[in-house]
């Protein structure tokens, strides 16, 4: 699925745009807007999770404490990224 548009807004009216990729397979990424690189973050993974996109996360039972310190977490429910080396965010002019 390419997502061409705002993931969050269509009219920008945050501090900046960004281009979230969540796993090492995302060529297009998420666009989204935002104050900065971490709420970003945390609009990409709400919008992964309310989209079913279930296989980035790690279910937080399954996991070890010291594979979780080393995992990304973010959006409202917390969610942790299972492949947190792959997640990349650019800012965009």
């Amino acid at each position: 699925m390419i997502i061409l548009s705002y993931i969050n807004e269509k009219v920008k009216f945050w501090d900046y745009s960004y281009r979230v990729h969540l796993h090492e397979y995302d060529t297009k990424g998420l666009l989204v807007n935002a104050n900065n690189e971490s709420d970003a973050l945390d609009y990409a993974i709400d919008y992964a999770e309310k989209h079913g996109w279930e296989g980035l996360f790690a279910e937080p039972a399954e996991c070890t404490q010291e594979e979780l310190d080393h995992m990304i977490c973010g959006g409202n429910s917390s969610r942790y990224l299972s492949s947190s080396d792959y997640v990349r965010i650019i800012k965009l002019d």
